[in-house]
């Protein structure tokens, strides 16, 4: 009886010791296939299309803003029509518009009066990207690029009323000319020349006293090197900027004959003022800055 029992748990044991293992007679093993081979001579991602952005904007005494918004990207064209309260409004319901607009300086007119007719260009270079400025009185161009990729051409023209703002950003210089041929041309020649050399203020429109002002606008290690030079009520001028030295200004008088020279170094502009009223307001006078 017990050898009975023995037999029956030795073939219960080998049933399921079979069912767990695999049998060997289940035909070869099928291996995984293998992940096809890149294409030869792939092509690479295309590059992203150039945009053009038009804002036209007017701005009435009570504060309201309208105008036209169009984006025209990919071959596609959006056109819209802007209708806000204030600002707050046009943040709120035409957003990328309101974003170009605080980019390019707000919509109010900043052009100071007798000024009209002045000429600058500034250029600076950091991290690989070149950005040129000319402004030409009330139109600011600004031009940009990261070792001839990543192109942005803005020009911004002032008005008594309003702004109007035509942005371009492309890959590249040939997908801008595709775009708009007469921004790709002006993005080459003025990015080609802007800001080289001294930059002479002209004098039409421009009150006597700063008829002699010069601005020369370079590169200098770590930031902008700005130098102005002028002459007011018989005083000569000179302020030169860097991301060093900060604001080093000199004023000259003549004094028994001989030249008087007065000079500040100061951090930034609230630094000068502590040191001297005067040279923080012709600081203010001539660069137009707050």
């Amino acid at each position: 009886m017990l050898l009975v029992r023995g037999l029956l748990v030795a073939a219960l044991l080998g049933v399921i010791g079979a069912s767990e293992s695999p049998a060997e007679d289940a035909g070869p093993k099928v291996p995984p296939p293998e992940p096809p081979d890149a294409p030869a001579g792939q092509a690479e991602p295309a590059e992203a299309p150039a945009t053009k952005r038009t804002l036209t904007l007017r701005k009435d005494r009570d504060g309201a803003l309208s105008g036209r918004w169009i984006v025209v990207s990919g071959g596609a064209t959006t056109e819209k029509e802007i209708k806000a309260a204030d600002l707050s409004a046009l943040k709120l319901d035409f957003a990328e518009a309101a974003k170009l607009l605080d980019s390019a300086g707000g919509v109010d007119v900043k052009v100071a009066a007798g000024l009209a007719n002045v000429v600058s260009t500034s250029r600076t270079e950091s991290n690989g990207r070149r950005k040129t400025v000319i402004t030409a009185g009330p139109k600011e161009t600004t031009l940009e690029e990261r070792r001839g990729s990543e192109l942005r051409l803005r020009v911004v023209t002032r008005k008594s009323d309003g702004v109007e703002i035509v942005e371009h950003e492309a890959p590249s210089l040939d997908a801008l000319k595709k775009l708009d041929a007469a921004a790709g041309k002006e993005f080459q020649e003025k990015q080609a020349g802007g800001g080289a050399g001294p930059i002479q203020i002209r004098a039409g429109g421009v009150p006597p006293q700063m008829q002699q002002l010069f601005i020369n606008r370079g590169f200098a290690a770590g930031g902008v090197d700005r130098t102005i030079r002028g002459y007011f009520r018989g005083a000569e001028l000179q302020i030169v900027e860097n991301a060093e030295a900060g604001i080093v200004m000199t004023i000259t008088r003549s004094a028994d004959g001989r030249p008087k020279p007065e000079e500040y170094t100061a951090k930034d502009l609230k630094d000068l003022e502590r040191q001297s009223v005067e040279a923080a307001a012709l600081y203010r006078r001539f660069t137009g800055e707050e």
